[in-house]
């Protein structure tokens, strides 16, 4: 129907906005391992730094998904 996704995964029964909240938190995730994959066994400052960073990242989408979609 109207504003539902393609393909044959669950993501096609989803809202469109729940759908895109999930497409930034798989960029986020995989910005996150491609930095993460970057790093030595001894990070720099600025190494952790970017891993933190991305982190971070990771966490606003989680925040940003559950602040728009939960249940009361």
């Amino acid at each position: 129907g109207p504003g539902h996704g393609q393909g044959q995964g669950m993501g096609r029964y989803m809202p469109k906005d729940f759908r895109s909240l999930g497409q930034n938190l798989h960029q986020a995730l995989e910005n996150l391992a491609a930095k993460a994959r970057m790093v030595g066994q001894n990070p720099s400052a600025k190494e952790y730094q970017s891993v933190a960073g991305a982190l971070e990242n990771v966490t606003n989408a989680c925040t940003s998904c559950h602040q728009a979609f939960r249940v009361n």
